[in-house]
């Protein structure tokens, strides 16, 4: 905030208030029609991704093999959260 000597015979204009919400520039139909957002991900973000679902997916395995989804409250979690999954896209 600056602070601005006092001027005789003029009025101050009064700063913006702090509950006004700065306004975006208006966009001509060009700029509104053709207009989308678009995200890239470096070559490095790729492969840490897909590094990171490798190694999700073997944990997934191992506790495959190991019986750990047997288990009955384990399984009792995993019907509550399918039947959630599909009452909730009704």
């Amino acid at each position: 905030m600056g602070i601005e000597p006092i001027r005789h015979g003029s009025t101050p204009s009064p700063a913006p208030s702090r509950t006004e919400k700065p306004t975006a520039p208006e966009k001509t139909p060009q700029q509104t029609a053709g207009e989308t957002d678009a995200v890239e991900l470096s070559q490095e973000a790729r492969q840490l991704q897909e590094a990171q679902h490798r190694e999700q997916l073997e944990r997934i395995r191992q506790r495959l093999h190991s019986g750990f989804y047997s288990r009955p409250e384990v399984l009792h979690r995993v019907a509550e959260r399918l039947l959630g999954e599909l009452t909730s896209k009704r």
